[in-house]
Parts: C-alpha cells; sequence; structure tokens
C-alpha cells in the first residue's frame, strides 16, 4: 500500500486549496513557497518551518493547523479529508510502516499547515513508535505556539468522533508533554539531541521575534538539566524547573494570571450571574466580604500587572456589600469599611472635574461608575453613618458626589443613580437638610441637560443647552422638539419610585413626575411626527411605564396611565412600545405584577375605543398589527431589554381569564393580520382546552377568515395549537367547526395542516 497510492491520494489536500477555502492571505495568489522562505516574503500568508529537512512557508493559521480537529473555522469537506487522512496514516503505523516514511509521503509537495498539524498529532499520540520525527517540529516555536491553542479548544466545543484510535487521551498533549515523554523514554543518547533541539528552538524564536523568556521556558522541558526527581508524600513526581534568570518573570506571570482570575471571579459573581442567571442566588455576607478583601488587594497590586476592568470587577462587590450593610447587615462590609466608602465616594466626587459625559448611545452596565452610582445614596442612609464616619466623610461630600453624578455622569450612569435612590425613599427622614429633597435634587439634575438650543448657523447643529433654574418648569415651556427625551429616563425612573412610597417629598416627587410624563409624551409625538427615532428601542416608554405602574400599585388611580396611552397613541409604534413596556414592567416583581393584572382590563376596554380614531392607529401600515397585538399582553418576550429591572426568573403575571370578555370587542381591531393571531393564541394557551375550542375556534376564525376569504393562513404558532386542540374539539363536538377552519387555511396555502384536511 505504501508504494501504490498513498502518494497520489494525499496530494489533493497538500496542495493549497483556492483561495475561497482561506482567508485574504491568497489575494496574490501562490508562488513557490522554496522562493519565498529564502527571502522571507511570504510570512504573513503562513509560516516558514524546517520540519522536512527543508525551510518552506506552509499556508494557514491557527485555525488550519486545527482542521484535522473540526474545532476551529475551515471548509467542512477539507476537515473531514485530514480526519480520513489521519485514520489512513493511523493504519500504515499500526502495519509497520516507518514514522519517517509516513511523515515523507504527507508532507511530499504539502504547502498548508493542516497536514503538518493532524501529523504533530499522529505522532504525539504513537510517540512510542516515533524516532527523531518529531524534533524539528519541537524546534519551530510556531509548532508549540499552534498546539498550545489547538489544545485549549480540546477542552470545549464540538470536536471530531475519533472513536477506534489509540491513545486518544495525548490529545490534549501539549508540547511539553511530548518533550518529557521523549526526554524520559529516549534513553542516554537522546539527551544531546534533545538539548541541541533546545538550542534550536531558542535561536528560531530569536529570529522570529519570540521572547526568550517564552522559548526558554518552552526549551527546558528539552534539557536533561532542567529535571528534578521529587518526592511528594508516596508518589515521586519528574519535575522541569526553568532556568533561575525565567523565574522571576514567571512568578510575575503567575500573580498576574491569578489576578485576573480574581478579577473574572468576582465580575461572573457580582454582575453576569445577577444579570444572566434566573437562578442566582446572593452570597452570603461573610464571603461578600471576604471578595471585599480580594478586590482590595486587586487594586493595590502592581499597576503594571493589573487589568483595566479590575476597578469594575472591584466596584461590583463594593455595590453589593454596600447594599447588604444599607439593609442592617454590616457583616458584608468586614473590615473593608473604609475602603468601599473611599472607593464610591472618591468616584463619584471624580466627576467633578470631568466634562459632561450625557452621550445616548453609550452601553455599559459593567462599569464602575454604573455601580458606583447605584451605590452612593446608600451613604445618605442612618445605616452607613459610621462607615461614612471612618472615612473622613460627611453627608456634605455625599451630596456634593451624587449631584456631580447626575449632572456630569453618562445617562446611563444617570439612571443608576435613580435606582440606587430608592434604598432613600424607603427609609425614614434624617439629617438636616433631610435625605429626601438631597435625592429629589440628584433626579432634576439629571434633566438639567434636556433642553435642545435653537439652530447653531457656525455649528450647524442645534447644541444642548444646560437648563439654568426650574428644571421642571422650563421643559414644560419648550416645544416637542426641543427637548432630549433620552435625558428625562433616570429624572422619570427615580420620580415613579419616589411617588409611590410614603416620605416628606411624595406629593413633590408625583407632581413632578407627572410633569415630566407630560413633557416627555408630547415630544415623542412631535418628534414621531418630523420623523425622528423618538424611542426605536423601547426604553424611554419602559421606564416611563414602570413608573406609571408604580403609581397605580400605591393608589389605584388608573387615569394617570391611560392619559399617556391616550397620547402616544397618535404614533402606533410608541403605543406598541408603551403596552410592551407595561407588560415588561409587570414581570419584574410580585407588587408590580398584580398591578398589572389590576390594570389591564380596563385599560384593554378603554384602548379598544381608538377604533374610531382617524386614523386608527390599529390600521398603521409599519405599526399598526404590533399595536393591536401587545393591547393582549405576554410579558416574557420584553423582560431582557437594557433597562429591564428583572432579577431572577421574571414572572409571567398574565391572567387570561380577566380578559376573555373582552375579546369579542378587541377583534376588529385586529382581524387580518398575523400578530394578532399569535397574541390571541398566547392568550388561549393558558386557557383550559374546553375553552379554547369553544371560544378560540370562533375568534381565529374571525380574525383570519373575512367574507370567506382567507387573511391569514397561517402564524407562528396557528399549526401547532390546532393540531393539539383537535383531540378536544371531537370530544365535545366541535369537529366539524375545527375541520372547516383547517380546510379553509390549507386551501389557503397552509402546507404544514395539509395532512389534516379533507
Amino acid at each position: 500500500m505504501i508504494k501504490a497510492r498513498p502518494a497520489s491520494t494525499t496530494l489533493v489536500i497538500n496542495t493549497p486549496s483556492p483561495p475561497y477555502a482561506f482567508t485574504d492571505p491568497f489575494d496574490g495568489g501562490v508562488e513557490g513557497a522554496d522562493g519565498e522562505a529564502e527571502n522571507g516574503e511570504g510570512e504573513d500568508r503562513g509560516a516558514i518551518l524546517n520540519i522536512h529537512g527543508t525551510s518552506r512557508l506552509y499556508v494557514g493559521d491557527s485555525h488550519v493547523w486545527s482542521w484535522y480537529r473540526g474545532t476551529s473555522v475551515g471548509p467542512y469537506s477539507a476537515m473531514s479529508a485530514l480526519q480520513a487522512m489521519e485514520r489512513l496514516a493511523d493504519m500504515w503505523l499500526s502495519q509497520g510502516v516507518s514514522p519517517k516514511r509516513v511523515v515523507e509521503v504527507l508532507l511530499h509537495g504539502c504547502e498548508n499547515l493542516a497536514v503538518p498539524g493532524m501529523l504533530f498529532g499522529l505522532l504525539a499520540r504513537r510517540i512510542e513508535k516515533v524516532g527523531t520525527e518529531l524534533d524539528l517540529f519541537l524546534a519551530e516555536p510556531v509548532v508549540w505556539d499552534l498546539e498550545f491553542g489547538r489544545t485549549t479548544s480540546e477542552y470545549s466545543g464540538l470536536r471530531a468522533i475519533t472513536e477506534g484510535l489509540a491513545n486518544l487521551e495525548r490529545r490534549r498533549w501539549t508540547p511539553r508533554e511530548v518533550a518529557m515523554w521523549l526526554m524520559v523514554h529516549g534513553g542516554q543518547g537522546r539527551v544531546q539531541d534533545l538539548k541541541k533541539v533546545a538550542k534550536r528552538l531558542v535561536e528560531n524564536g530569536d529570529r522570529l521575534g519570540y521572547s526568550q523568556e517564552l522559548t526558554k521556558n518552552w526549551a527546558a522541558s528539552l534539557d536533561s538539566d532542567q529535571y528534578r526527581v521529587k518526592q511528594h508524600g508516596d508518589a515521586v513526581h519528574i519535575e522541569v524547573e526553568p532556568p533561575p534568570g525565567l523565574r522571576a518573570a514567571q512568578e510575575a506571570r503567575t500573580a498576574y494570571q491569578e489576578a485576573l482570575q480574581t478579577s473574572m471571579r468576582l465580575k461572573n459573581r457580582y454582575w453576569g450571574s445577577v444579570k444572566h442567571d434566573t437562578e442566582y442566588v446572593p452570597p452570603p455576607s461573610a464571603e461578600i466580604a471576604a471578595d471585599l478583601a480580594a478586590g482590595r488587594a486587586l487594586l493595590e497590586s502592581d499597576g503594571d500587572q493589573m487589568s483595566p476592568r479590575d476597578l469594575d470587577a472591584v466596584a461590583h462587590v463594593t455595590r453589593a456589600a454596600i447594599e447588604r450593610a444599607a439593609a442592617g447587615d454590616m457583616e458584608a462590609l468586614g473590615d473593608e469599611a473604609q475602603f468601599a466608602t473611599e472607593l464610591v465616594i472618591g468616584i463619584a466626587l471624580s466627576f467633578q472635574e470631568a466634562e459632561g459625559q450625557h452621550h445616548e448611545g453609550q452601553f455599559f452596565d459593567l462599569g464602575a461608575d454604573r455601580a458606583v452610582a447605584q451605590a452612593v445614596p446608600a451613604f445618605l442612609t442612618p445605616a452607613l453613618a459610621a462607615p461614612l464616619e471612618s472615612a473622613g466623610g460627611s453627608i456634605e461630600d455625599v451630596a456634593e458626589a451624587g449631584l456631580a453624578m447626575a449632572g456630569k455622569a453618562p445617562m446611563e450612569t444617570r439612571l443608576y443613580l435613580a435606582r440606587g435612590c430608592d434604598v432613600v425613599w424607603r427609609g425614614p427622614c434624617h439629617f438636616n437638610p433631610c435625605i429626601h429633597p438631597t435625592a429629589l435634587n440628584w433626579l432634576l439634575e439629571t434633566a438639567r441637560g434636556a433642553e435642545i438650543g435653537p439652530w447653531d448657523q457656525s455649528g450647524q447643529r442645534r447644541p444642548n443647552v444646560q437648563i439654568a433654574g426650574d428644571v421642571a418648569e422650563r421643559l414644560q415651556e419648550l416645544p416637542g422638539d426641543s427637548v432630549r427625551i433620552a435625558v428625562l429616563d433616570a429624572a422619570i425612573r427615580g420620580l415613579g419610585a419616589a411617588a409611590s412610597t410614603d416620605h416628606c417629598c411624595t406629593d413633590e416627587a408625583a407632581a413632578l413626575l407627572a410633569a415630566l410624563l407630560n413633557v416627555e409624551r408630547r415630544a415623542m409625538v412631535v418628534q414621531e411626527r418630523e420623523g425622528w427615532p423618538a424611542d426605536d428601542r423601547g426604553t424611554h416608554t419602559l421606564i416611563a411605564a414602570r413608573a406609571l405602574l408604580e403609581g397605580f400599585a400605591k393608589n389605584g388611580d388608573i387615569r394617570p396611565l391611560l392619559e399617556h396611552l391616550d397620547a402616544l397613541r397618535a404614533g402606533a409604534q410608541l403605543m406598541s412600545n408603551f403596552l410592551h413596556g407595561l407588560a415588561a414592567a409587570g414581570a419584574e416583581n410580585d407588587r408590580l405584577a398584580e398591578a398589572a393584572r389590576g390594570v389591564w382590563p380596563s385599560l384593554l376596554r378603554h384602548a379598544i375605543g381608538y377604533l374610531s380614531d382617524d386614523p386608527n392607529p390599529y390600521r398603521d401600515h409599519h405599526w399598526g398589527d404590533w399595536a393591536a397585538a401587545a393591547l393582549l399582553p405576554d410579558p416574557l418576550p420584553w423582560t431582557q431589554g437594557l433597562y429591564n429591572e428583572v432579577v431572577g426568573e421574571p414572572i409571567d403575571w398574565v391572567r387570561a381569564d380577566d380578559l376573555v370578555e373582552v375579546i369579542d370587542d378587541w377583534l376588529p381591531a385586529a382581524r387580518g393580520e398575523v400578530k394578532p393571531v399569535d397574541a390571541l393564541i398566547s392568550i388561549l394557551r393558558k386557557l383550559p382546552e374546553e375553552v379554547q375550542v369553544t371560544r378560540g375556534i370562533p375568534w381565529f376564525s374571525d380574525l383570519c377568515i373575512e367574507d370567506g376569504r382567507v387573511t391569514v393562513k397561517q402564524s407562528w404558532f396557528s399549526d401547532s395549537w390546532l393540531k393539539k386542540i383537535r383531540t378536544t374539539a371531537e370530544e365535545l363536538g366541535k369537529l366539524d367547526d375545527w375541520q372547516m377552519l383547517v380546510d379553509s387555511l390549507v386551501v389557503a396555502g397552509n402546507e404544514g395542516l395539509a395532512p389534516y384536511s379533507r
């Protein structure tokens, strides 16, 4: 076999693939590899290696090197061919063909990195049969680099199925393990050979620009002088010690890696898991205190080794500790109360010297300033008076810190400041002046930049204007096209919470909230008519919806909410965004869920009255079907936005029984559109199957068939729902109605229901 077809069989894959099989490096075509190896050109297209007695260019990158494992990016045909080639070569070795001959055949005419990558893996698995064939590979730093990358990918993701091949556990060997095996099993005769390989490895690294710290570390595995035999309990270990000159650098790198791992752990525990893990359980206070100490040590470590994102991680730990302490559990601060206080107040006060950063497009909730903004208000409460005093701070410092963030921080940071004020509204009046007017002043400061000035001819734009004096009064005087809607978010968020709790500023907060909501909806309608993106993400209407729902939860007055909806119906997109935001806000906690359940039947009846409007919002060409569908609430799809405040599992608060008697009146708003059909099915699925059949089939028919003509033949949920209720329809004697509906949909072109048609 070795003399017959193998060379011609492997020729196809050894020849470089056409340009589309690789990446940009092939724009200029493939020239002679030997010529490029001599003059040094072409290295950006791959790697120049001497693994077969001659230096030549092997085209590719780390992806190509790993093709045979199926763990990287590349053409599936090449990956499959390489896996077949590995099995073939493995069979040759099993039948007694020498590794040297296998290398000669597979590298004959080879001009890509895919085959050398597969060949190194093959020889490592079959290392007992190998003589010196791996020496040239181990003398190339590029091989070490590529193999470390490949072995890392073996620990996660998809991999090629290679059952039946020998020594599969060696897939996870790095060149270090390969070198150690050769050293331990090669005998005395191989010691000097491997030392020469180590020397060439360092020399090649120097030529290619690798640091000697790296290459000498690798070369130590090929140098018998660096091997030590050590006793660990009952076991004897053979270990490689790096040269003395490298140990300090290695220790520094180890310290950096430990710091990096600590930083990542803290981020995941206090930010990532909180945000993304619905089963997240807050750490015990003792663990928070320990993590806070670890965070302080992280920031106090060598500045050259500190990751630029360490501060973000530590700030989130600090926020968690301060929130726990504000709730009365001082254990969370441990011995780090002074550190936590200085960190928070220091970062907040730094905004006094900063330029305004109110950039609408800045979204980064991991940022340290976001965590600090949420923590600052807690220092207004009596619970944190002692830590504040121990750090040499005062309530005036806190007031100045919050005011600086409210006026100059990015808009997202201001929103987190408003959220953090929730702890202030829940607390009693304290200090002189009282903490509640202080927090209220912060909220008004966040909106001071909401005015858009007149056209500036020299600057060719309308500049932002900083409002002096009474913010609410000035905003109410402005026309709708002179208001920056996004700047109102933080104030509305904070005022919604302030107006729904009892304290000395409740009435003032309620009046300010009503004023700002009026300004916002008026500006939205005007800007929507002008063709501006008033709320294309639905974030502003979500914040307003939450504030209005908080108010209903407190006093049961639905009028402010309906007034807001009345105004936004002038734009179907605004109306649908508001309804989605209202549904999503109800999913955030039990209090708002109960409020959403209480408000929705009345809201639905009220909104059906818009059918007589001219123009009718439900007939808007772009967003009318969205608005009609949003009248039947489906909260869960809308709980994963930028500014939802869901912690844990969102609440599906909808009680379908409350809406059943209103659906007949809703149907005219939704006929002939796909989205309302799915909205109806979502409600029906929450009802008993008997109701789904007796009332759902007529409702579905009303939406989808007009004057005997099918206007909606299929939706996302229609086929699965109709199939599911068929048995119940038969049991209730409604099969004829079900069948007539299905037949009509199939005749109109619904292929999914064709097997169920007569």
